[in-house]
């Protein structure tokens, strides 16, 4: 369900849960886009991916997520809010769209959150009142922001930069 989202009881360690992330561009020109995956209970998270916890750990448990298609910028342990913050750019993964997505165009980030295999019992347990994972996306045009698409810089980040949103 994309408006209320889905909830899992009697998760496995290796379970599979169906999370589709998908980014759409209703406006009527082509556009930029930045999508930040915010993921609850964030402690637990990273006792249950261990001594390996970094964002390439994470961001493994993200099926379907494609590093050549998107520019990881950056990832934010917030330990008040006990929330990981991950923003990420499209890129496209080739020069010749250089990340634009134009009217009507719909790209994946990721389809499923796959439970590490490795999970313990004791860790499962920091999962007792459940975890969320929204993923919230912003855009901005492609025209007229002086983007150099000649560079290698990713040119959505370039475009929220030159936006003043990154």
């Amino acid at each position: 369900d994309t408006t209320t989202g889905h909830t899992y009881e009697n998760i496995l360690p290796g379970d599979k849960l169906i999370k589709v992330a998908n980014v759409e561009n209703t406006g009527s020109y082509d556009q930029y886009i930045r999508v930040v995956v915010e993921i609850s209970d964030a402690a637990a998270w990273q006792n249950a991916l261990g001594a390996d916890f970094n964002d390439d750990t994470l961001i493994a448990c993200f099926e379907g997520y494609n590093g050549d298609l998107w520019r990881h910028e950056s990832s934010e342990f917030d330990a008040a809010a006990d929330v990981i913050r991950i923003t990420l750019y499209y890129n496209g993964g080739n020069k010749e769209n250089r990340g634009i997505v134009a009217p009507g165009d719909v790209i994946n980030v990721f389809e499923a959150v796959n439970i590490p295999t490795t999970l313990t019992q004791e860790q499962a347990a920091a999962f007792a009142g459940g975890f969320e994972i929204k993923v919230t996306a912003d855009a901005v045009q492609t025209e007229n922001l002086g983007v150099n698409t000649e560079d290698t810089i990713c040119d959505a980040y370039e475009a929220f930069v030159a936006a003043g949103l990154a």
